[in-house]
């Protein structure tokens, strides 16, 4: 038995033991019974009609343990009793769950195919409670067990949506990070795909609810043909609008693509996704010519992801881009660039090793800013305040590169 396997298991016997557990006096005494004569058949049925009637005494009864350190007990039946567990007892404590998630997320890399739908829904799960990456290896693994629950009928066309659905929400939101390669997303797309015989196969699913839609959406978005619709059901609520979003963007309705960013928005739970859609919808509000929301967007998702460099990046291009309608005097034009790098200080003093991106515009915006001739000729010495008026009503401070 594996390493990981093992983990999961005394770790899931740790958290049981700390519950409390009510007697069931005859059950527990057939259970007892069933284990020293090594019947665990037997003691598995006991065990569930304890956890139909107390589950916190049947978490406590460690038949999961008793049937794995037994060398003569059949593994297929230790990993469907662990696999009965994983399904029905949950944590509630916080903390406690996400160290659940990850037992259970590595117990589902060892089960059989007869157990793919486990390892889908468990892996995804797993990844999405540790957005930092913590399983992002167990990544490629998915792939498989996405063919294994369709090739043997286990999920519906809808149902491996709704997984690749969310996992997709994972991954997007790994590359906004940065934090993997950007073809991984794209890659499991192409996948899921080729598992559902691709986009023509799935067009029967564009005439049922509005759930569906978005779900056959979100993966082929370039072929659907029809209008989406608010979910109603779906797991994550906040990525389902972003999906509205997209599809009124690319069909020139930019009401509603706002509309829908800022339902999106308010729906999801993920800071850095809450950013991004922040920053999309800056972007929106800004062809617009409002500058002034734009700048609050953006501020937003600077609350959001405090450490991600987009959103202090495109507001100092906003500062630049927005002021050129100012009517603004020469050297004002010239201290916006002021304005702008202190967004860009600001992200640079945050991150201990500023990306290419930062670096390579701070740099640029340097060479824009006011000479010290410029400075003096107005007045000014390093360290000295200086206003912005019109849109951005702000105060910066005079610098030289």
């Amino acid at each position: 038995m594996s390493g990981k396997l093992i983990a999961a298991i005394s770790w899931l016997w740790l958290v049981s033991t700390s519950l409390s557990a009510q007697t069931l006096s005859q059950l527990q005494q057939d259970y007892t019974a069933s284990l020293s004569q090594r019947n665990y058949a037997q003691a598995g049925t006991v065990w569930r009609q304890i956890y139909r009637q107390n589950p916190r005494a049947a978490a406590q009864m460690e038949l999961h343990l008793a049937v794995l350190t037994d060398p003569e007990a059949p593994s297929e039946g230790a990993l469907d009793t662990l696999v009965f567990l994983y399904s029905t007892y949950r944590p509630a404590d916080s903390d406690a769950e996400l160290q659940w998630l990850a037992h259970r997320a590595n117990l589902a890399q060892e089960l059989p195919a007869s157990h793919a739908p486990q390892k889908v829904r468990w892996t995804v799960e797993a990844l999405e409670n540790h957005p930092q990456g913590e399983f992002d290896h167990l990544v490629p693994s998915l792939a498989d067990g996405f063919q294994q629950v369709y090739a043997q009928d286990q999920f519906t066309q809808r149902e491996l949506l709704k997984w690749w659905f969310r996992l997709d929400r994972h991954l997007y939101q790994r590359e906004v990070k940065g934090s993997t390669g950007f073809g991984r997303r794209s890659t499991f797309r192409a996948r899921v795909l080729d598992i559902l015989g691709g986009c023509d196969a799935l067009s029967q699913l564009a005439r049922t609810d509005s759930d569906t839609r978005i779900l056959l959406y979100s993966l082929c978005p370039n072929t659907f043909d029809g209008a989406l619709s608010p979910p109603q059901q779906l797991t994550h609520p906040g990525w389902a609008y972003r999906h509205l979003a997209l599809q009124a963007y690319a069909e020139g309705q930019a009401g509603a693509c706002r509309a829908h960013l800022g339902q999106a928005y308010d729906l999801e739970t993920e800071p850095l996704l809450r950013a991004d859609l922040a920053v999309q919808l800056a972007g929106i509000i800004a062809q617009g010519g409002n500058y002034r929301e734009a700048r609050n967007w953006l501020r937003k998702a600077q609350k959001d992801a405090p450490n991600w460099s987009l959103p202090f990046l495109e507001l100092a291009r906003l500062y630049v881009e927005g002021s050129r309608n100012c009517g603004l005097s020469g050297f004002d034009r010239k201290a916006v660039y002021w304005l702008a790098l202190d967004e860009i200080q600001t992200i640079m003093d945050r991150q201990s090793n500023p990306d290419g991106a930062v670096r390579e515009l701070y740099f640029s915006y340097q060479k824009q800013m006011p000479t010290a001739e410029e400075m003096r000729f107005q007045g000014l010495e390093i360290g000295d305040t200086w206003p912005l008026r019109c849109w951005m009503n702000s105060v910066t401070t005079a610098r030289l590169p």
